[in-house]
């Protein structure tokens, strides 16, 4: 399924809430590209690449005797608007732990008559981060219908937010680990709308809410960093087995490839 066809369905007040087996198998990455002939990359993956390398960026800095993170947190928001997908700048809290960001979200119309030209700038907190075009008679009508029949689509679809690499030799752990979902990101993620929320270490994780999702267990969220950090090996069957048990699908993506999930929890 495509980002922008699952948008639509996410922001539909009329659907009921995904099932465990309404989210699909692969999630096809956005596919936006920024202006240019012959230098074109993609905006999602271009982005998430980014703020993973501002992430680690001085990992390599720290001894060997260092306790905790290396890095801090950078997060972004996807916006979809109207059958385009935008994004906010990245941003951090300047903090080691944890980063958060408060968002507004809105439109502003701009209309040249004479051209029959029609943009919606899409602005975030005031900030323009893209813009809707309809051109000619036919698409500002469907314009107009979408707004009139309540279809016009606005809304956050998913919040991105990396982790840096951590170094724990107090534990006995001989190497740097990224940690998976934190008891806080889950915390915010239950405590929000959006039913997708992304995690970005070496890879790209996304979590994704069921109608039966509840909220993992402190103890359940550490096995998870445990596992990544004394059993590499079994790390994603951990991941599986604890979000199978709490109804949440989850989805990895190596850099640049399409999202695959991972797990099929109970239906009931």
């Amino acid at each position: 399924m495509y980002f922008k066809v699952l948008a639509e369905k996410l922001l539909d007040p009329n659907e009921p809430a995904f099932t465990v087996n309404d989210w699909p198998t692969t999630l096809y990455y956005p596919t936006e590209t920024t202006p240019g002939w012959f230098s074109q990359k993609n905006k999602f993956w271009t982005l998430v690449k980014d703020v993973h390398k501002f992430t680690i960026n001085y990992a390599d800095k720290f001894t060997e005797k260092h306790e905790g993170s290396t890095g801090w947190e950078y997060s972004f928001i996807m916006i979809y608007a109207a059958g385009s997908i935008f994004y906010s700048k990245p941003v951090t809290s300047k903090e080691y732990t944890s980063v958060s960001s408060k968002y507004q979200l809105g439109t502003d119309m701009i209309y040249n008559k004479t051209n029959l030209e029609l943009y919606d700038k899409v602005l975030l907190n005031g900030y323009e981060v893209g813009r809707v075009r309809w051109k000619g008679e036919p698409e500002l009508k469907k314009r107009s219908q979408l707004i009139e029949q309540k279809k016009f689509k606005l809304g956050f679809i998913a919040n991105f937010h990396t982790h840096p690499l951590s170094q724990y030799p107090q534990y006995g752990i001989d190497k740097k680990i990224y940690s998976f979902f934190s008891g806080q990101d889950m915390a915010s993620f239950f405590g929000s709308s959006m039913k997708m929320t992304g995690l970005i270490t070496d890879k790209l994780w996304i979590a994704c809410k069921t109608d039966l999702s509840t909220i993992p267990s402190a103890e359940d969220i550490q096995s998870m960093t445990q596992a990544e950090a004394y059993d590499a090996e079994h790390f994603e069957e951990i991941i599986e087995q604890v979000m199978n048990k709490y109804h949440i699908v989850i989805y990895k993506a190596e850099f640049g490839k399409n999202l695959q999930r991972l797990n099929y929890p109970s239906a009931y």
